[in-house]
């Protein structure tokens, strides 16, 4: 991995919202991190993609927490929702994220457009 990416991926991972960094630093979280790891030592990408055997240092989530950001409850059932990770090599997870664009500017955007809706629903709406 190039230093470039690599100061790439650590800027995305500084700037995520504090709920986010809620969910991810709760023990709930690292337990099942853990035991998926466990589950799941290698990494599922190099496996399927690459057909190379590396050990899994990270897990992803396949459908991004941050889709959904400013919705609480469909974020913790993102976040903990084993269906929804994998395990991954830290190049694989750079990779993973650089393909999903799940820090471009259109996913920025549809984030903050999904955080005002959200905002907009809770003290707005009529109900």
């Amino acid at each position: 991995m190039t230093k470039k990416t690599q100061n790439f991926f650590n800027k995305i991972h500084m700037k995520r919202s504090g709920e986010y960094r809620k969910l991810i630093d709760s023990h709930r979280w690292r337990k099942l991190r853990r035991s998926y790891m466990l589950r799941h030592p290698l990494c599922e990408v190099c496996l399927d993609k690459h057909n190379r055997t590396r050990p899994a240092t990270e897990v992803h989530h396949k459908k991004p927490i941050e889709d959904v950001m400013g919705n609480m409850p469909l974020m913790e059932s993102l976040a903990y929702d084993e269906g929804n990770l994998i395990s991954v090599c830290r190049e694989c997870h750079v990779q993973l994220h650089i393909e999903l664009k799940s820090m471009s500017k259109e996913a920025n955007l549809k984030r903050k457009n999904g955080l005002t809706a959200a905002f907009v629903q809770k003290f707005f709406s009529s109900s």
